[in-house]
């Protein structure tokens, strides 16, 4: 099983569930069927794990299950042990990046209450580093102290009324499907908004492979009850962890 998984991450691929961290990270096509998603898992014409890119970093694949298995958990500890993040609360796992080992992106909270993207490495040796972390901007960030501002989620879990906010607009929604990953917090200015990070993918998909994105999003509630979707952001992980080469 650990020669198999080493073999998984030198090459960056897919493989069965269980075997390797990377299953959480595949894509999965219409029909229900695993296809390849980890960026440089190249074959030359022999048949073998190569090509140019091998060696290259990916760009981040945004997963379509964000939970913490246990795996996971211990990728992180792992990586974050001896640094202030190892006290950090993990909400979610977003996603990973292949470069001759495989990055991973959480979402955590710190103990101020700061919502915090955790960049971890694990190599092809299965030995973990923390590359990095950054803040979370959401549209809470910058308002602390403001008439109206953003009040930090007591739950950041995901609650059902929350779940069932995010099901309402995303029927609603012309060209996305909105799955709930963290509910951040709210702000009370003549109704309610609800601040919502949210992995999504396309309603009518160009492709048989299902590729998802993350999105920050602002659910309106209004004197009349009816949820609405206020604003639609995309959150661009690279921008926070650029790839290096």
């Amino acid at each position: 099983m650990i020669r198999r998984r080493l073999m998984a991450l030198a090459i960056c691929m897919t493989v069965l569930a269980g075997a390797c961290l990377t299953a959480s990270c595949k894509k999965i096509s219409s029909d229900g069927t695993s296809l390849p998603s980890i960026p440089g898992a190249e074959t030359d014409p022999t048949g073998q794990p190569g090509g140019d890119d091998m060696y290259a970093t990916g760009e981040w694949e945004i997963t379509g299950d964000p939970t913490v298995t246990g795996e996971l958990k211990t990728v992180y500890d792992s990586s974050t042990a001896g640094t202030a993040a190892k006290d950090y609360e993990i909400l979610a796992y977003l996603g990973c990046r292949s470069r001759m080992g495989l990055d991973y992106c959480f979402l955590c909270l710190d103990p101020e209450g700061t919502y915090k993207l955790v960049d971890v490495y694990e190599n092809i040796n299965s030995v973990y580093e923390f590359v990095g972390e950054a803040e979370l901007q959401w549209q809470g960030t910058a308002s602390a102290s403001m008439i109206g501002s953003w009040k930090l989620s007591e739950d950041p879990g995901i609650r059902d009324y929350i779940l069932d906010l995010t099901g309402q607009v995303s029927v609603e929604a012309p060209d996305r499907i909105y799955s709930a990953v963290t509910y951040l917090g709210s702000q009370f200015v003549s109704g309610r908004k609800h601040a919502v990070l949210c992995i999504t993918e396309p309603k009518n998909p160009p492709s048989p492979a299902i590729e998802y994105d993350l999105y920050l999003i602002t659910i309106f509630e209004g004197t009349e009850g009816k949820p609405e979707l206020y604003e639609s952001n995309i959150v661009d992980i690279s921008s926070y962890f650029p790839a290096t080469n």
